[in-house]
């Protein structure tokens, strides 16, 4: 008798098990199981959230500064003006230099000429003492 006296207080002691406690005893584990895979995930996603918060925050300050820059840079005419310019005189330039260069070899084929030109003989002009220049003047001359 005291085996049945046991057994029938353990079958007291706990409930019968039907369907709607095993389904609820199922989701307490697997909630169990998943609780800290979901709160990892909203932690991440918290600090993702705070990341895109710096981001935007940073992507903010950058675009204000840009806008400084681009407003501090001079004008892409007034470059563009500037550099037709420097052109321009470039050519002057380049066309004095080819006038300078032209005039000098001019002077310097009149040098060349007047160099192969006669000159007087002035050590014939030094021996004979005149007085006047002689009658014929090509006795004063020589050639080169």
């Amino acid at each position: 008798p005291r085996s049945r006296h046991r057994h029938s207080v353990r079958a007291r002691a706990r409930p019968p098990v039907t369907m709607a406690t095993s389904v609820e005893t199922l989701s307490q584990g697997v909630q169990r199981v998943l609780a800290p895979a979901v709160r990892e995930c909203d932690k991440n996603v918290a600090s993702c959230a705070g990341a895109q918060t710096d981001l935007t925050a940073h992507i903010d300050r950058l675009s204000h500064e840009l806008e400084i820059l681009v407003a501090s840079m001079p004008e892409v005419s007034s470059a563009a003006k500037h550099a037709a310019r420097v052109r321009t005189i470039k050519g002057r330039v380049e066309s004095v230099a080819a006038r300078i260069a032209s005039a000098k070899e001019r002077v310097r084929a009149l040098h060349e000429e007047a160099f192969k030109m006669r000159r007087a003989n002035l050590v014939k002009v030094a021996a004979e003492p005149m007085d006047e220049l002689p009658e014929n003047r090509q006795d004063m001359y020589r050639g080169v």
